[in-house]
C-alpha cells in the first residue's frame, strides 16, 4: 500500500495544529481503513472502484496488522491520518481528505523518520502530488518497478531518504574560534540552544528544516563537552553570548536570519534583536527565562519558583558535584523527579558533558537591563510560546513579554512543558515552519 498526498503547508492564519501522534489499537483498524479509503478516493484516481473494493478487506484484515502504526489525533481524539512502518520502510501514509494541507502528513512523516527509523518507501508513479511531497521532504528516487506489489500495471517509484549533508564551518568570533553547522538551503534559520546543551540538541531539528531552509546551529561560548577557560573580557552571561551571536551572523554573512531559540538561548536572541534588529528577520522564542522586564507581581512569582527550582542546586554546584547538579537541573526543568533518567541516553550524555557550564551559569553576571519600552519598540515578527505545563517562572516571563512586545504571536501549547523541543522535535519544527511560512505568505 502506497501513500496518499500530504501537504507541507499549514492553512493561512493557523499557527499550527494541536494534535498528537500516538499508537492505535486493533479495535481502531476500522477507523484507519475508513481514512485509507477516503484518502485513496481523493488521491489515487488511477484506481477503479473495483480496485478499491478489492483492496479494502486486505487493508483491514492483513496490511494494518503487518506494520507498526502511529496515528495523528486531533484535540478531540479523532484520527485524521496514520503512518505504518515495517523495519525501515514506510508502507502506508494516509491523511483524511478534509485534513490535508494542515501539516499532518509532514508531522507523521517526520515522526516515522526520527522515532521509527524509516528511510525508504515506494510511491505510485501515477500519484505526482505524493511524489512531489516526498522529494521536498528529502527523499530521492533510486529505482522504478513497472508493476505494483500485486502485479498490477501501476508503476512504483522507489525512494530513499537523502537529507542534505551537514557543512561544518568555522569563524573567528570575539577572540574565539567557533564552529557552526549548516544543513539545507534556503532562508537561514539560526538555532540557539539553552542551558546544559550545545549544537547537538538541534541535529533532528536541522534535518527536518533542511528540506526548505538553511538550518544553522552552533555551540555558545563556555558550553560544549570541552570546557573552556573563562576570559575576563567575555564573562559568562547574556551580553557575552549576544555579542558572539551578533558577530557570528555578521562574520558568516548569514543575516538577516530567522532566530529560533529556547530558554536561556531565547534570552540571548531577544537581546540581539533589541541591539541589532537589522540582523533578525524574525524571532521564534520558546520559554525565555530572563526576569529583567517583569513587574512587581510577576517578579514575586518568578522569585518564589526560582528559589524552589534552583535552591537545592546552588549548594551542590558550590561543592563541585556538577553531574548531580545537572541531573537535578533536568528534573526541575522537566517538572518531575526522575525526568533526567527517563530521557534517551544520547540526551543524558550531552547534558552531563555540559555539566561544567552550570557553575558559570549559577554565578553569571547580571543580565542586560532589557526594558518593557525596548520590547514594545520591537518591530520584528515575534512568535512567543510556552507549554501549558511549564514552571511558574517561565509563565511569568511569558506573560511579561507577551504584554510588552508589539504584535507578538503568543501561544500556549497544550499538554507540554519546558522540554518540548527535546521531547518532540518534529512538533517543535512544525511550529517553527508554520510561523515562518506564514511570514513568507505575507511578504
Amino acid at each position: 500500500m502506497k501513500s496518499s498526498t500530504p501537504s507541507a503547508k499549514a492553512p493561512s492564519g493557523q499557527l499550527t495544529d494541536t494534535g498528537t501522534i500516538c499508537s492505535v489499537t486493533e479495535d481502531e483498524y476500522e477507523l484507519l481503513t475508513a481514512v485509507w479509503e477516503e484518502s485513496v478516493r481523493a488521491t489515487h484516481h488511477f484506481l477503479s472502484e473495483e480496485d478499491i473494493s478489492s483492496l479494502r478487506p486486505r487493508v483491514l484484515n492483513d496490511y494494518l496488522a503487518s506494520v507498526v502504526l502511529r496515528a495523528y489525533r486531533d484535540a478531540d481524539g479523532h484520527i485524521l491520518g496514520f503512518v505504518g512502518v515495517s523495519g525501515n520502510r514506510i508502507e502506508m501514509l494516509f491523511i483524511s481528505p478534509e485534513s490535508r494541507g494542515k501539516g499532518i502528513g509532514r508531522r507523521l512523516l517526520q515522526h516515522a523518520i526520527s522515532e521509527m527509523g524509516a528511510t525508504i518507501l515506494d510511491v505510485n508513479e501515477q500519484n505526482p502530488q505524493a511524489l512531489e511531497f516526498y522529494l521536498k521532504m528529502g527523499f530521492r528516487i533510486i529505482g522504478r518497478s513497472p508493476l505494483d506489489m500485486m502485479g498490477n500495471p501501476f508503476p512504483l517509484l522507489h525512494l530513499e531518504l537523502s537529507a542534505p549533508g551537514i557543512q561544518k564551518c568555522s569563524a573567528r568570533i570575539n577572540e574565539r574560534d567557533m564552529e557552526y553547522f549548516i544543513q539545507g538551503d534556503g532562508a537561514p534559520v539560526l538555532l540557539v540552544h539553552g542551558a546544559l546543551a550545545d549544537h547537538r540538541i538541534w541535529e533532528k531539528h536541522s534535518a527536518f528544516l533542511a528540506d526548505g531552509y538553511k538550518a544553522i546551529s552552533f555551540t555558545q561560548r563556555y558550553f560544549g563537552k570541552r570546557a573552556a577557560v573563562v576570559n575576563d573580557d567575555y564573562p559568562f552571561g547574556i551580553t557575552t553570548h549576544m555579542q558572539d551571536l551578533r558577530s557570528l551572523i555578521e562574520t558568516a554573512d548569514q543575516g538577516p536570519v530567522h532566530l529560533v531559540a529556547w530558554s536561556y538561548g531565547a534570552d540571548v536572541a531577544l537581546a540581539l534583536a533589541i541591539q541589532a534588529p537589522h540582523l533578525v528577520r524574525s524571532l521564534f522564542l520558546y520559554e525565555p527565562g530572563c526576569p529583567a522586564y517583569l513587574n512587581e507581581d510577576q517578579m514575586q512569582c518568578f522569585m518564589s519558583d526560582a528559589e524552589e527550582m534552583f535552591g537545592p542546586i546552588f549548594p551542590i554546584v558550590a561543592q563541585n558535584h556538577l553531574e548531580k547538579a545537572a541531573r537535578l537541573m533536568m528534573d526541575a526543568s522537566g517538572g518531575r523527579e526522575g525526568y533526567f533518567e527517563e530521557q534517551d541516553e544520547s540526551l543524558r550524555v550531552h547534558q552531563l558533558e555540559n555539566a561544567h557550564s552550570l557553575a558559570l551559569q549559577m554565578t553569571q553576571t547580571e543580565p542586560p537591563a532589557i526594558t518593557t519600552e525596548q520590547l514594545n519598540q520591537l518591530r520584528i515578527p515575534v512568535a512567543l510560546l510556552r507549554g501549558e505545563k511549564t514552571r511558574p517562572l517561565f509563565r511569568a516571563v511569558f506573560d511579561a513579554a507577551s504584554d510588552a512586545i508589539h504584535g507578538v504571536h503568543a501561544r500556549v501549547i497544550p499538554d507540554v512543558g519546558h522540554m518540548l523541543p527535546l521531547e518532540d522535535p518534529a512538533a517543535f519544527v512544525q511550529l517553527v515552519r508554520t510561523f515562518i511560512d506564514e511570514l513568507d505568505q505575507v511578504a
